[in-house]
């Protein structure tokens, strides 16, 4: 409601109250005593009518009223129907004629209770729609449903099971039964889904009417998920895989209960079951896979082998191993490893070993062309090696780098010991990688170097000297310490990025150290060989001459004694 002023200020305004409403309905109402909105207090029925006497008060006491006449209208349909009862249990005989009364309620179908049944929507009879004996279910479970004619419409669902009850009685020898209660049977691991595995027979199928309902399930003891059962044209019952993802080496064998259903007492109770062993059979249906226990973080180096060979390697050292895991068993998981793509200088300076893996070098590398390096081919795995056609076969690049002097780069560790890194070996190489954008590698792990008061070279074993090479992995050359990108990285202070990533103090990145050249001592100038010589002849041609003499004295003076 609203009332007017003609005074101007705080004298026109006005307060509203309720002053009087009809019907009891003093309790019912109440005014917003400053916008003058009227509310109800609780819940109005329809088609009460109240008559509420407002009063206008403003600032000087004066005041006027007025009077509204409310008439409660129906509102909106809230309150849905209710049932009489919370379930609904309704009997019935499997011989029951088409349209006899069940029950009386409103009908949702489920499943196949639609088929079955049907409702009278004014009544809510539940009538038999079709012939019972055709299906093999004693308990169907429908929804219950009523609803009203109100705006909106409301409804009520709850739950109608009906019982059938079936009769028949057969003699064993002609029930329906399994023929056997025992079947093995094999499928191939890569077999695809919808595979027909076996068809189990029945008996005395013949015997009975074809309308007479059969129906075949697996037990939940089965693998419901993998397989499934159906009943054929044939009235056998068909086992069929559900998946296209055996896997022999996860699971080799299965063990299912087929369970044959169908009227009470047309079954043989000892031949209602059977259980199918099914074996899974390897097929090779898995290829090799590399594994790099090294696996660089660069995209352009993942799923390659880098390595290093030096000028010091003596013949048949192993340089690298390439490594293949096949998921198969027997013959299919055993690897073979073949050359691929092998340059003329690959032949010439590696071999492959077939069943290891294992590359060695068939000549030294103190001569060898810079421009053949670095040497680059590739390694296939083949697993089955020996079908010649039933086979798989994966391919990886090898990339392997003559490593010099120039190459080498030193990365101090004070605080922790070579066993110590070489377990978080990989971790520090992957912080290098991200920091510099090269392939990192590790030559060595040795006691930390550092030179003496003389320029010795003197040994920490407390700390650790961190032997690197970077390799630029667009080209797969080993870069040396001079060029511009290894440079690069160590201005961006990869050694800080090490040292974060081992929480430890690590020195900036060196080239290896070099003992102090030992200092050359003063020797005495030697006579010429051509003067020497005939001075030492003269002096030796002397002496002869005085003993001879001398001789000859003894020999003269002894004789003249005997005479």
């Amino acid at each position: 409601v609203t009332a007017t002023d003609i005074d101007e200020g705080e004298n026109a305004r006005i307060t509203y109250s309720i002053y009087h409403v009809s019907n009891n309905g003093g309790n019912k109402f109440t005014i917003d005593p400053n916008t003058g909105i009227i509310s109800s207090t609780g819940r109005l029925q329809a088609g009460e009518q109240y008559s509420v006497t407002i009063r206008a008060v403003d600032a000087k006491g004066l005041s006027s009223q007025g009077i509204v006449e409310l008439l409660v209208a129906p509102g909106p349909n809230t309150r849905p129907p209710q049932f009489t009862a919370r379930d609904y249990y309704a009997p019935v005989s499997e011989g029951a004629a088409i349209n006899s009364t069940v029950t009386t309620v409103t009908l949702v179908g489920r499943g196949k209770a639609s088929i079955y049944f049907h409702v009278e929507p004014d009544t809510g009879a539940i009538r038999v729609r079709d012939d019972l004996r055709k299906e093999a279910d004693s308990e169907y479970t429908v929804d219950v449903q009523a609803y009203d004619q109100g705006d909106p419409v409301m409804s009520t669902v709850l739950s109608l099971t009906i019982y059938v009850s079936h009769s028949a009685t057969v003699p064993p020898d002609v029930g329906l039964g399994f023929a056997d209660t025992l079947y093995t049977e094999h499928v191939a691991e890569n077999s695809p889904n919808g595979t027909l595995v076996r068809i189990l027979p029945l008996l005395n199928k013949r015997e009975h009417s074809p309308d007479t309902p059969l129906k075949c399930r697996l037990t939940e003891s089965s693998q419901n998920g993998v397989f499934y059962v159906k009943l054929t044209e044939e009235r056998d019952c068909a086992i069929y895989l559900n998946t296209s993802s055996l896997d022999y080496e996860t699971l080799s064998e299965y063990s299912l209960e087929v369970q044959l259903e169908s009227i009470q007492g047309l079954i043989n109770p000892d031949a209602s079951k059977a259980v199918v062993k099914v074996h899974v059979t390897d097929a090779n249906d898995n290829a090799p896979v590399f594994v790099f226990p090294e696996q660089s973080t660069i995209a352009n180096a993942k799923e390659k082998y880098f390595a290093i060979a030096t000028k010091e390697m003596l013949l048949g050292t192993n340089v690298l191993q390439v490594k293949a895991k096949d998921k198969d068993s027997g013959d299919y998981g055993k690897i073979e490893y073949q050359k691929n793509s092998w340059t003329k200088a690959a032949e010439e300076y590696f071999s492959l070993d077939a069943d290891t893996g294992v590359i060695s070098n068939i000549q030294t590398f103190e001569n060898v062309p810079t421009d053949v390096l670095p040497f680059k081919f590739s390694v296939t795995a083949r697993d089955n090696p020996n079908s010649p056609q039933d086979y798989n076969v994966a391919r990886a690049s090898v990339v392997i780098n003559l490593l010099q002097k120039e190459n080498q780069l030193v990365v101090e560790v004070a605080d922790l010991n070579a066993e110590t890194l070489r377990r978080q070996s990989r971790s520090f190489l992957q912080a290098i990688e991200e920091k510099s954008g090269l392939v990192a590698g590790l030559e060595k792990l040795t006691a930390r170097h550092y030179l003496g008061e003389n320029g010795t070279l003197e040994s920490d074993t407390k700390g650790t000297d961190v032997w690197l090479y970077l390799v630029d992995p667009n080209t797969g050359a080993i870069l040396s310490r001079e060029s511009t990108p290894v440079k690069n990285a160590i201005e961006s202070g990869v050694h800080k990025a090490v040292g974060a990533r081992l929480q430890a103090p690590v020195s900036e990145v060196r080239a290896p150290l070099l003992a102090a050249a030992p200092p050359i001592r003063p020797h005495l100038a030697a006579a010429p060989l051509a003067t020497a010589l005939p001075a030492a002849l003269l002096a030796l041609a002397a002496l002869v001459l005085v003993a001879a003499t001398a001789a000859t004295i003894y020999i003269c003076a002894s004789w003249n004694r005997y005479i």
